[in-house]
């Protein structure tokens, strides 16, 4: 490129302020440079996680401008990878992640990052896995990943601020909403003794602790013993509007769960036949019912959704329906790994409710 070409910084600053476009300019020795920023669409949300957000809420924010179907959306682009990139016959792969104008996509052996915006393949993160099956309903592919401890750091120095050791965390219930961080522990002497931590046996449902901690401090705000039905085949937790419900899954049926979020107080429960014992008819996730799409249930009491409903959608509003629910945004990720449980300190992260007046689907 010639001296002639190249854009000079007080070019590109001029031409930008032509425009109704904003960025930030400098210059080097190959002349000016300009980075433009698009501005989050007006009501996207972001799933940032497996299951929507940190709440596990299986809703990301999203407003969709109050469309209701899809005959009201267009393409927006289509392209590479394409459904070669996913693995065949898996009814529970990873959820693609959508958060920062970027679409993050597990495949095999591989992660891709889109544009959001444009579909354009920015990189891709190549590794391995071995083999497995999502399916089963017993033995050691249901065992549950836990953690010995939980731990917040602070997102810009990487300093720990607080640490919880207690019990054995069990992740999948790990769940942050209204400034708190909710999971169950066991407490039981078997299992915390255990040499590993992907636990299953009968000891592990035994002496089990509902826990809340200030994602801030890390203060124990509140525990509640639990005795839930052993959950095999699932057992995970989700938050919403100051309620908590947990959803167990085994021997052939959901238990669901609720609690008040703010003092750990049981609210109501009930349980209900799985649709089938495969393909993900025993392993459905709660959604969420918006207020103003359905009823809430009394204490004691669950909602009952019409005869048509399969058990996996009565799964859904059972457990979503926890006196109606507007999902917060915390705007702190989560990680966990084998024998330990990280969340970044959560200081500023302030609770967004959203509540466009419709449902979410099952994940």
């Amino acid at each position: 490129m010639s001296d002639t070409t190249k854009p000079s910084r007080a070019k590109l600053t001029a031409w930008l302020a032509k425009t109704s476009v904003t960025g930030d300019v400098t210059d080097d020795q190959d002349g000016g440079w300009a980075r433009i920023n698009r501005d989050p669409l007006p009501g996207a949300g972001e799933w940032s996680h497996q299951y929507g957000r940190t709440d596990n809420s299986a809703f990301g924010g999203e407003a969709l401008l109050g469309a209701t179907n899809t005959d009201r959306f267009d393409l927006q682009w289509v392209g590479r990878p394409g459904p070669r990139f996913k693995p065949e016959r898996n009814g529970r792969k990873p959820a693609p992640l959508s958060t920062g104008g970027r679409l993050f996509i597990q495949g095999l052996r591989r992660i891709a990052a889109l544009d959001a915006y444009n579909g354009t393949v920015l990189t891709n993160f190549w590794g391995g896995s071995g083999a497995g099956w999502y399916d089963a309903t017993r033995g050691a592919a249901t065992f549950k990943v836990c953690s010995d401890n939980l731990f917040a750091v602070d997102k810009k120095s990487g300093k720990q601020n607080w640490d919880y050791t207690n019990g054995a965390i069990i992740n999948s219930t790990i769940t942050i909403g209204g400034g708190r961080v909710y999971f169950v522990e066991t407490r039981n002497a078997v299992t915390v003794g255990a040499s590993e931590r992907r636990l299953g046996s009968a000891e592990f449902w035994k002496d089990q602790f509902l826990i809340a901690l200030d994602t801030n401090s890390g203060e124990k705000l509140w525990e509640q013993p639990i005795d839930t039905a052993d959950g095999v085949v699932m057992f995970c937790l989700a938050y919403g509007q100051q309620r908590l419900a947990l959803v167990s899954s085994g021997k052939n049926e959901y238990s669901v769960y609720t609690f008040d979020a703010t003092t750990g107080k049981p609210a109501w429960d009930t349980a209900f036949r799985w649709r089938s014992n495969n393909h993900g008819g025993h392993m459905s996730r709660p959604a969420i019912d918006l207020p103003g799409t359905g009823s809430a249930p009394t204490a004691g009491s669950a909602p009952s959704p019409p005869p048509a409903w399969s058990s996996a959608r009565k799964a859904a509003a059972v457990a979503a329906a926890a006196t109606g629910w507007k999902p917060p945004s915390v705007s702190s990720p989560s990680r966990c790994r084998r024998s330990q449980s990280a969340i970044p300190r959560c200081a500023e992260s302030s609770v967004v409710v959203r509540s466009p007046d419709r449902n979410t689907s099952m994940p």
